[in-house]
């Protein structure tokens, strides 16, 4: 990414701000990314006051996560996991 991005409060209260962040890009595509989304919404919690609650999902990893493959800690590589089989 080359710019900064900002997004207003207003502009995600109940519309889902989704987003992909990617790790290799080859010809202007997207090779390896995650796809993430936050979403917003009001409640009232037991005292009777509203709050706001976030919610952040992660919708798709592309094209997986190899766990066998751990670079320190809890990071993982990219690709199909050793033994997996597609159909």
């Amino acid at each position: 990414m080359e710019s900064k991005e900002s997004f207003e409060s207003y502009e995600i209260i109940g519309h889902p701000a989704e987003f992909r962040i990617s790790d290799k890009i080859a010809k202007e595509r997207m090779v390896n990314y995650i796809e993430v989304s936050l979403t917003s919404s009001f409640y009232f919690n037991r005292s009777g006051k509203e709050r706001m609650k976030f919610t952040f999902e992660v919708g798709k990893i592309q094209p997986g996560i190899n766990r066998k493959v751990r670079f320190r800690g809890d990071v993982y590589g990219f690709g199909k996991e050793e033994g997996a089989e597609e159909d």
